[in-house]
Formats: C-alpha cells, structure tokens, sequence
C-alpha cells in the first residue's frame, strides 16, 4: 500500500514537471563511503601464459571504499505540449499505441507552427546490437517552422501518464529514442540534389543577387582549404543555402507545439 501511494504521488508529480534530464553524468565532486570485507588480490602465473587474477582468502581485509552516488542533469529538455507524429511512421505509432499512450487523429490538413529539430550530427557503431546500427553523440539544431500537417496525423498530447515515456521515444538525443534505435533513418539521406554544370549559371545570379550571402560563402571558403580547391563543394555549399536546397532533408520528422 506504502508503495501504490508513492506511486501515486510521483504520477501526480511527473504531470507537473516542465523540464526532463535525457542524460547524467557522474559528479565526482561528491561521495559518500561504505564499509567493505574483502580478500586480498594477486596475480597468479596462467596456464596459457602472462598471469591471471587470485583472490587470497587466507588474506582477508576490512576498508571503507567510496562511493558515488550523485549524477548531474545533462541535455535537459523542455517538454512540450503536444507532439505530432505523421502517419507515414506507423512502427512508430503503433509501439505508442502498445505502451497504452493517449493520441488523437487531425481531422483536416492543417499548417502548424512548431518547433522542428534537424539532424547535424550523429554516430553509429559499425557492428549492430540487438538487430540495430544504434545512433549515439546526436546533435540536433531546432527551428520554429510552419509545417504541413495531414488529415490522419496524430496528435500526442503531454498531460498524460506517459509523460515521461514520451520524452525519453520522441526526443532524437535520447539514449533510447525511437530515432537512436533507426526508426527514422529515411530522413538521414539527402534526395534531391543538383547538376553542376547547370547551376553553376543560377549560383553565380544568387550569389549577385544576395551581399550577404556573398560575404557568408567568401568566409566559408577562408575556413576551409579543402573547399578553396573543389569547385563541386563550393556549389554545393551554394545550393545548401539556397531556397532549391531539399528543405526536409535531414529533418526530423516528429514536430513539438509549445504553444508560445
């Protein structure tokens, strides 16, 4: 009973909280000690050579070890109000379904201000664990964007038990997130790309046509000897700030209202 009603409590807790921790680290700054037996450790000769490790239990001892016990709050995210994840993702959907998360349907196309991330960078092993090439060290930039949202999509509201879950799935840098088990890979390749030798005609009217791009594309060339020597990256640093540049490209499709 003791337990229900603290269960309780922290379910009642977790519906007000604005801000959820995705990663810890340790704080070695502070430790608490315990006290440990042990036996005494040494190295013994191997019957497949160099040694291997013994413990003496003729040579037992008593220490206090420390220990560490407090972590830090890392990536820290504010929660959003509402989630929205398009229907094309329906793995997705329905594992939110399974974990018994409340959801509604659009019931008309609707533009929708909110807040969308792009992938910058991330890495991922090179053997797979459990089934998965898992991505790890991901970094996300947000924008503020008015998005294209279709009857059927599924709006996710956050005042809900699940609260906690829908952070942890949904944001892209968590260690857990459907995006870090490669549910949403499809949006990691660029499709639509451009022909150099056509253009380079329309690089040369935007680059006449915007000072400001001008001057940003002159300082990226000084930052990098590499782009000074190939034309096609020159282009294409170009096209990647250009309005003809695939705007979906790496962006990550599931969309945050905040409601600001």
């Amino acid at each position: 009973n003791e337990l229900l009603r603290m269960r309780e409590i922290a379910d009642k807790d977790l519906l007000k909280q604005s801000e959820f921790a995705l990663a810890w680290e340790l704080d070695t700054t502070k430790r608490n000690s315990f006290v440990f037996d042990g036996f005494t450790a040494q190295d013994r000769p191997s019957t497949f050579g160099q040694t291997r490790l013994w413990y003496d239990h003729t040579a037992p001892w008593t220490r206090e070890i420390p220990y560490y016990d407090r972590y830090l709050r890392r990536d820290i995210i504010q929660a959003p109000q509402y989630y929205v994840v398009p229907l094309a993702w329906r793995e997705v959907v329905e594992r939110l379904q399974c974990n018994h998360v409340l959801m509604q349907r659009l019931d008309r196309d609707s533009l929708i201000d909110a807040e969308v991330y792009f992938i910058d960078d991330y890495k991922s092993p090179s053997k797979p664990y459990e089934g998965h090439f898992n991505h790890n060290s991901v970094r996300v930039s947000k924008r503020n964007v008015r998005v294209q949202c279709f009857e059927g999509d599924w709006l996710i509201p956050m005042d809900q038990a699940a609260r906690r879950y829908l952070i942890e799935v949904l944001e892209p840098q968590g260690e857990d997130s459907f995006f870090a088990w490669n549910f949403f890979d499809s949006v990691l390749q660029q499709k639509e790309w451009f022909s150099d030798y056509v253009f380079e005609e329309k690089a040369i009217e935007l680059l006449a046509a915007d000072k400001n791009l001008a001057a940003s594309f002159e300082a990226a060339k000084l930052q990098s000897a590499e782009m000074q020597e190939s034309r096609w990256m020159q282009l294409y640093w170009i096209y990647k700030h250009s309005p003809y540049y695939e705007q979906t490209a790496f962006r990550y499709p599931v969309f945050r209202i905040t409601g600001k």
